[in-house]
């Protein structure tokens, strides 16, 4: 099954997952825009989450997404006048803009090293990418670990009287969602690294939880 199927079939839990447990690239996101930027792109955009922040910042922001199902939630939950939601392959964007953003979601495509190319030929002069995804120090990661930290995650839950607990972890748990997990393909965070700064020298690279983020400047 194509990413855009799996992920048409996955979005309002994958959505609504990303809300109860929250976010670790949002706030980050938010100290590091500059203002009064002009044109950005996210690319993978999902359903929106890191598009409507862009939007805070820069005039016209482009949300593009494989799945039409995720661009359909994007434009009914995340609408704004400056924000143009399109179905489309992240390889068929064209045009110069001054930021390029993607997050988790280049561990799903076929051709990393093709993607990486791309991004950097869509970043304007004077422009920036952001790019972050998921690292993980193994990879493939087993379905049965991810049932048994749905497990763990729900008694801290429950400890810490967290609400949303007992839906958080029926999310977690769903048989869908843990098979498609199962199918990444991660880097680790030094792979990640080197894989990045071959497409983007003197980028720089922080971590957030389970993701690293490379920033690079087109100077």
């Amino acid at each position: 099954m194509g990413s855009e199927r799996r992920f048409d079939e996955l979005a309002e839990n994958y959505d609504r997952r990303e809300e109860i447990r929250g976010d670790p690239l949002e706030p980050w996101l938010r100290r590091t825009l500059p203002p009064g930027g002009r044109a950005a792109v996210d690319l993978a955009c999902g359903a929106g989450r890191h598009t409507i922040v862009l939007a805070q910042s820069y005039e016209r922001v482009l949300g593009v997404d494989l799945s039409r199902q995720m661009i359909e939630l994007a434009r009914r939950r995340r609408p704004a006048a400056n924000v143009d939601y399109r179905t489309a392959d992240l390889l068929d964007v064209s045009g110069q803009f001054d930021l390029v953003f993607s997050s988790a979601a280049l561990h799903d495509v076929p051709d990393l090293d093709r993607a990486l190319t791309h991004i950097r030929s869509l970043v304007a002069t004077g422009g920036r990418a952001i790019v972050a995804d998921v690292v993980a120090p193994l990879s493939p990661i087993p379905r049965w670990w991810f049932r048994g930290a749905a497990i763990i995650y729900l008694l801290l839950d429950l400890v810490r009287r967290r609400p949303h607990a007992f839906e958080l972890y029926r999310l977690e748990s769903d048989p869908a969602w843990t098979a498609h997990l199962a199918t990444d393909r991660y880097l680790s965070r030094s792979e990640f690294e080197r894989r990045y700064t071959d497409h983007f020298p003197d980028a720089v690279f922080h971590g957030a939880q389970h993701l690293q983020i490379c920033t690079w400047e087109n100077r």
